[in-house]
């Protein structure tokens, strides 16, 4: 894929422009074609101001709803800065180019009019629904996922009047000869996205659910929304390698669904269709403890990075069991994550905590936060 530039106006009035089109494929290549490189991504997101009109007006209302995201988290937590950086924007950006890929190859190519990666980051009408989903969906793992009951209700609502903010004309032009009249000098945005609250609330739902209904549970467990929102995360953050924190009282889900994971995801042998086009994951546990030392948890990592060499095809998960109680540990054994998470690896880390870890180090994962359990949620555990 490169990006090409259109030339003039065509023949219709309309205006040439910047987008994406493919290279045929030479002799001896393959014709893969159906993901996008960092470096691209890098070109597209530099050269928006190039693009006809459609591209450059997608990224601008991403890029303000990535914004005022940032600025509502920062407020819900008493306008802490740390708890949000330009890590959080670029695990959006990857989160949403790879949710693209996955509906390109799972939706697109089966669809009566098929389309690809490229018609996705094109912004076609044929892929546009997918395209809102994937912006959102990426928002919500990057934001609403570590939010309180209360605040996850007016991040809705935020989303909402940014949207609504972007469809007002910045500017007004005069036209005409004998008679004038005013006309937008740029007006809405990205109309087709629909954005409100209750359009966002329905698609996270939609499709966490299209994601955990291939997951067998077993008899006697029943998905509520806290092993929903915990299963969706750990899977999108392993498929990705990116950490996570999972933040919440004891009975809300957060082991089990560790171990439904594991069980589920076995490759080419897993017992549903949708988890055979994964890898396997493997699991390498570390209980932390009050006693816990810093050599004890960079094992636990080089046990998985000697595996990961064994089996280059299966995703490896360092799981850090009750990690809040390793803060306690007067050797500060969790010091070692910094330099973990800041240099990455070929491993995913899966962190469980009763209670949220110092800004330092959950500004370097993703955080689910699950609050305890209410009254609807208990009656449809019960039922």
């Amino acid at each position: 894929l490169e990006t090409g530039r259109g030339g003039g106006r065509g023949r219709g009035g309309g205006r040439g422009g910047r987008g994406l089109v493919t290279k045929p494929a030479q002799e001896g290549e393959e014709k893969e074609g159906e993901k996008i490189s960092e470096e691209e991504m890098k070109k597209l997101m530099d050269e928006l101001e190039q693009g006809d009109g459609t591209f450059s007006d997608f990224v601008e209302v991403f890029a303000q709803l990535i914004c005022a995201s940032q600025e509502y988290v920062r407020e819900a937590y008493a306008g802490e800065r740390s708890v949000v950086s330009l890590r959080d924007v670029a695990r959006c950006v990857k989160v949403f180019r790879w949710f693209g890929e996955f509906f390109a190859k799972s939706v697109g190519a089966k669809a009566a009019r098929p389309w690809t990666i490229t018609d996705f980051m094109n912004i076609k009408e044929d892929a546009r629904d997918h395209i809102r989903q994937a912006m959102l969906m990426s928002l919500a793992y990057c934001y609403y996922a570590r939010l309180g009951q209360q605040e996850r209700k007016g991040y809705g609502m935020e989303l909402q009047k940014v949207y609504q903010k972007l469809q007002e004309p910045i500017g007004w032009v005069t036209m005409g000869y004998y008679s004038f009249k005013r006309v937008p000098k740029y007006g809405p945005r990205c109309t087709w996205l629909d954005l409100n609250m209750r359009v966002f609330g329905k698609t996270v739902d939609a499709v966490m659910r299209s994601f955990v209904r291939h997951v067998h549970l077993g008899p006697g467990i029943a998905l509520n929304e806290a092993l929903l929102e915990n299963l969706f995360m750990i899977m999108v953050s392993v498929l990705n390698q990116i950490p996570i924190f999972v933040v919440g009282k004891p009975g809300t889900s957060k082991s089990l669904a560790m171990k439904l994971i594991t069980s589920n995801m076995n490759g080419e042998a897993s017992e549903s269709e949708f988890f055979r086009h994964f890898p396997s994951v493997s699991l390498f546990s570390y209980q932390c403890s009050p006693l816990s030392t810093s050599a004890g948890i960079e094992q636990a990592f080089m046990k998985a990075h000697k595996y990961k060499q064994q089996s280059p095809n299966s995703i490896v998960i360092v799981l850090l069991d009750e990690v809040g109680l390793a803060e306690q540990s007067p050797h500060l054994p969790l010091k070692v994550l910094h330099k973990v998470l800041d240099e990455g690896g070929d491993y995913s880390l899966v962190g469980i905590s009763n209670w949220a870890l110092d800004p330092a180090k959950m500004n370097r994962a993703v955080h689910l936060f699950r609050a305890a359990p209410g009254v609807e949620d208990l009656s449809t555990t019960a039922q």
